[in-house]
């Protein structure tokens, strides 16, 4: 992360200093330590949304003495798709703007992620010392917001408990293991993680009912999940975003019959290599997550590259809620914001379907001449037959551990480790070596197909269906929300090449 605010400073961008916050007061949040109040300019979100510069230098005071400043480097999400029940197209979308970046002069690792919308601002930052989360105190109160830094409050520990089965079906992750992994590339792979996700009817309730607070909600989380994936070399996309603003298809007693009927009903019939489907359970608590398989994706397209099979996907599925009542600590923090607890739950189930176990598993090659397999790590047990791995460093765990509400407090995840050595290998190297993932180009040629699949719903002027024309390739980030009357106008003055 740092490496790309560097380049982009590099390359002569300005990083624009906008008045964001002021610090208003200290308030105590009974058993857990103390908060600050800060009140945002009213100005802040609008020129935000309406200028969206391309670097941002944003100061966020922690007292009155006290300030940090963030240097955030502007990017995209992907080219998304919204629909409603999957079947409607979401017009009118109000899209948030998404910034990634570093704690100006912080000597240690840490991450920045801003997401921007009308009335919805989250800041996440975490360093390897510290979290600090920005959030709206109250939804009526568009300006007060709250400052949670963990080092003056106690963030609620949740246990992670997945569902993922021990062992994979999938015989290039058996081949990648055998032959050992590559190190940590220099650069970012030159391939696309397009993810597909399906909101529950039980995320929309949490939501307010609201359809943009949802998409926001996504985009927020998601902000999180495709930075720490950057941080492994690893480009992450969303292809599309499904509400469900009826009753959703899915049961709702176990994770695995919501995951059954998640893959039985998307199959391999979405736009892109994963499914992620986002559940909000307020009956039956603390499921966390469940993944159909270790290394299982689809090509882009539907129906190519096909995933889907006897108790097999490439879905998986989370239960955000595990996040919150599960601890005793509800909607902490307190206001519309995901929580930390979240990320990792998602960042942890799509590593499976990217190709990596869990740390306890026994199969990861610790060494070779001899070769040496076991476990990474020791919170969970074991899976398999081996000796119950080293404790975690002092410095925290990784993803696909178990080490957060297990045994001693010393015992916990850091976003800035991300997936360790191993798991991040198995990782960069089942999605550099699966032809099922594409490249960055070839990922802006299957948003193009999307494209021409979804014309229908668009429609072409009249003229143009008659010359049976077809629309021009769009840049990836650019999404069109307007009337269907003006679509080609916008597509040709925005294309980068045209195809009639």
């Amino acid at each position: 992360m740092k490496k790309m605010v560097m380049d982009k400073k590099e390359s002569k961008s300005s990083f624009v200093p906008i008045p964001a916050f002021r610090f208003s007061t200290n308030t105590v949040l009974t058993g857990r330590g103390i908060y600050q109040e800060l009140r945002l300019s009213t100005a802040f979100i609008r020129q935000i949304i309406t200028q969206k510069p391309g670097a941002l230098k944003l100061v966020i005071p922690l007292s009155n003495s006290e300030t940090v400043t963030c240097e955030l480097v502007k990017f995209d999400l992907g080219n998304i798709k919204f629909t409603e029940n999957n079947k409607e197209v979401i017009q009118d979308v109000k899209i948030p703007v998404t910034y990634r970046g570093i704690i100006s002069g912080e000597q240690n690792r840490n991450n920045v992620v801003l997401t921007v919308n009308e009335n919805y601002l989250s800041l996440i930052a975490t360093t390897t010392d510290r979290t600090l989360q920005l959030t709206r105190a109250d939804e009526t109160d568009p300006l007060t917001y709250r400052l949670y830094n963990s080092r003056q409050i106690a963030f609620p520990v949740t246990p992670i408990d997945c569902g993922t089965k021990s062992e994979s079906t999938s015989p290039l992750v058996a081949a990648i293991q055998s032959h050992g992994f590559v190190s940590k590339l220099n650069t970012v792979q030159d391939k696309c993680v397009n993810v597909y996700v399906d909101c529950f009817d039980s995320l929309y309730v949490k939501r307010g009912s609201n359809k943009d607070s949802v998409i926001s909600y996504v985009y927020e989380l998601f902000n999180a999940v495709a930075t720490g994936y950057f941080n492994e070399q690893i480009n992450v996309e969303i292809m599309g975003i499904n509400v469900w603003t009826t009753t959703d298809p899915y049961r709702g007693d176990t994770r695995e019959n919501a995951l059954a009927d998640l893959a039985n009903y998307n199959q391999d019939n979405f736009w892109g290599n994963i499914c992620v489907g986002l559940d909000f359970s307020t009956t039956l608590i603390g499921r966390s997550g469940i993944a159909d398989d270790i290394g299982r994706v689809k090509a882009n397209s539907p129906g190519n590259c096909k995933a889907y099979g006897p108790n097999v996907s490439a879905c998986c599925y989370n239960d955000l809620n595990y996040t919150t009542i599960a601890t005793g600590a509800t909607d902490f923090p307190v206001g519309p914001s995901t929580t930390g607890a979240a990320i990792y739950l998602v960042m942890h189930e799509m590593g499976h379907l990217l190709g990596a176990h869990h740390t306890f598993w026994c199969g990861w090659k610790l060494s070779s001449n001899p070769d040496v397999y076991g476990a990474i790590d020791s919170c969970g047990g074991v899976e398999g037959t081996c000796a119950q791995g080293p404790p975690p460093p002092p410095t925290g765990a990784t993803i696909m551990s178990y080490c957060v509400g297990y045994g001693t407090p010393s015992q916990f995840v850091d976003f800035n480790n991300g997936f360790g050595p191993l798991p991040g290998a198995a990782i960069r190297n089942f999605v550099d070596q699966t032809q099922c993932i594409a490249s960055c180009l070839a990922c802006l040629i299957q948003h193009q197909s999307r494209a021409e699949s979804d014309w229908a719903v668009h429609s072409k002027l009249p003229a143009a269906a008659a010359r049976n024309e077809r629309p021009p390739i769009v840049p990836a980030p650019l999404l069109y929300t307007g009337s269907k009357e003006v679509y080609w106008k916008w597509a040709n003055a925005n294309a980068i090449q045209s195809t009639r």
